[in-house]
């Protein structure tokens, strides 16, 4: 994990972030898992380096996040949070009666999420990119995703496993 303080004047808008992870997208091919998180006395970035395999140990991870900033005091009373990451998302045809898991699923499609959370009203609001890349691999084009009825980000885990964590101190 490394974290460093954003230089964005406060507050931020779930339109800069996305800008932001596009521009670092397009210039890497590729945008490393990141947290944004904002305070009421600063906004800190934190890339998560070495994300676990599993979600539990995710959650896990986000806990300790929430929990390591609370302990530095650094950001005051939480405003918002932002999640950027990568990841497959696996499309269901209305005729499949089981959706395969995203690796396994040759129609995959490869994402970039970004996710804002306001704390006190548990508001989340996610914005979904396409990657598309050449036969090389490179990153040509980032796309607008429509989601579908049945994927419902409303309420993301992480993000509330790094505020369970951080209000732990409290």
């Amino acid at each position: 994990m490394s974290k460093e303080r954003e230089q964005i004047p406060a507050p931020l808008s779930l339109e800069a972030v996305i800008q932001a992870a596009v521009e670092t997208v397009l210039i890497n091919g590729r945008h490393a898992p990141t947290l944004i998180v904002e305070g009421s006395n600063t906004i800190i970035r934190v890339e998560l380096t070495q994300t676990p395999a599993t979600a539990e140990g995710r959650q896990v991870q986000m806990l300790t996040v929430g929990a390591l900033l609370r302990e530095q005091g650094q950001l005051g009373t939480l405003k918002q949070l932002f999640h950027i990451s990568e990841t497959w998302l696996s499309i269901q045809d209305k005729a499949q009666t089981t959706r395969p898991r995203p690796f396994k699923d040759i129609n995959r499609k490869e994402v970039l999420v970004i996710s804002q959370f306001h704390p006190h009203d548990q508001a989340t609001e996610v914005v979904v990119l396409e990657m598309r890349r050449d036969r090389q691999g490179e990153l040509r084009e980032l796309k607008p995703f429509a989601l579908s009825d049945d994927i419902d980000f409303s309420y993301s885990p992480l993000l509330q496993a790094f505020v369970d964590g951080y209000r732990f101190g409290e």
